[in-house]
């Protein structure tokens, strides 16, 4: 990578990613490094979305 690429680590509501930019700011890449553990209420909405996307008979 040449030397004048920047990286940086944000932190969005604890969930941490590695931003890349060049040297005008755009951005090259967002790779998502952590994720802070979910809350209950968190955790049932997400069980429900998988079983409602993901049904008996499909490919996943």
């Amino acid at each position: 990578m040449p030397p004048n690429v920047r990286k940086f680590d944000v932190d969005v509501e604890q969930f941490h990613y590695l931003v890349v930019l060049d040297d005008y700011g755009n951005v090259l890449s967002v790779t998502r490094t952590a994720v802070r553990p979910y809350v209950g209420s968190e955790k049932l909405r997400l069980v429900l979305w998988i079983k409602s996307t993901i049904r008996p008979g499909r490919d996943i």
